[in-house]
């Protein structure tokens, strides 16, 4: 619940360390190949969307 609501304060880390946690790594490697069953995963999260609404799970 904490980190919950660290992600919309940024009181621990700070703002850009939220906002780098919450963006995707890559769909391609360094060489420029798809990764293969590529899915939205940010440092530990999760990133999903159901009817419109980003989700953020933590796995």
């Amino acid at each position: 619940m904490k980190w919950g609501k660290n992600d919309t304060s940024g009181k621990v880390g700070g703002k850009a360390l939220v906002e780098k946690m919450l963006q995707a790594l890559p769909a391609r490697n360094r060489i420029g190949k798809a990764i293969e069953h590529h899915q939205k995963y940010a440092y530990g999260i999760i990133i999903s969307q159901h009817f419109g609404i980003t989700h953020f799970e933590h796995s």
